[in-house]
């Protein structure tokens, strides 16, 4: 799995309108798979990553939470909360 460098440059918020990659941090919990139906049905490609020793590598503790890259090498890190709020502003901006 490739996952963006360490040329990012993290952001508390991501612009929808700058979005490149959606990386999904899961392991399969609950939430995780709550999160993954909300971005199914939003039809948004995202790159799965269930890999344990990836996330603790990238100090991830919490599933799931999304990297969300843009175009300016941009990035921001939602847990789920965030996430489900990015996602709503995401389908309203796509409505």
């Amino acid at each position: 799995m490739i996952l963006p460098n360490d040329k990012l440059h993290l952001v508390p918020w991501p612009e929808n309108n700058n979005v490149k990659s959606v990386f999904f941090f899961s392991t399969g919990c609950p939430k995780c798979q709550v999160l993954k139906k909300k971005l199914d049905n939003l039809n948004i490609h995202y790159i799965i990553c269930n890999n344990i020793n990836t996330m603790e590598t990238m100090g991830i503790m919490t599933v799931p939470q999304l990297l969300i890259t843009m175009e300016d090498f941009s990035a921001c890190l939602l847990d789920f909360s965030m996430a489900v709020k990015w996602l709503k502003e995401y389908e309203k901006n796509e409505n």
